[in-house]
């Protein structure tokens, strides 16, 4: 968590990775195999930052990974707040959802 929580950005193809940089609010690219990737990118706000495995396989790959990299690695700082917003919603639902069993 140290390590990750240190990176400027996070470039990710499972989903505990993922987790663990965004849960230090790390930006974090994530390509994802199954629908979860997807799902938590989509739950924690950023879908823009969430692509599918097969991406890897275009043509253009290179290009576009470089100018999600940049744009991620560019805006790293309010990436990092607005993680910090939903992550802390996220848990704060969690604990509230534990607390009414």
């Amino acid at each position: 968590r140290y390590v990750l929580s240190q990176a400027k950005v996070m470039i990710g193809f499972r989903l505990h990775s993922n987790i663990i940089a965004t849960s230090n609010y790390t930006p974090s690219l994530n390509y994802y195999y199954v629908d979860k990737g997807r799902a938590y990118f989509d739950q924690i706000k950023q879908s823009q930052n969430c692509f599918p495995i097969e991406a890897l396989l275009e043509k253009d790959f290179m290009v576009t990974f470089q100018e999600n990299f940049s744009r991620l690695y560019a805006n790293s700082s309010q990436t990092r707040l607005d993680l910090e917003r939903e992550i802390t919603a996220l848990r704060k639902a969690l604990i509230s959802a534990m607390s009414d069993l």
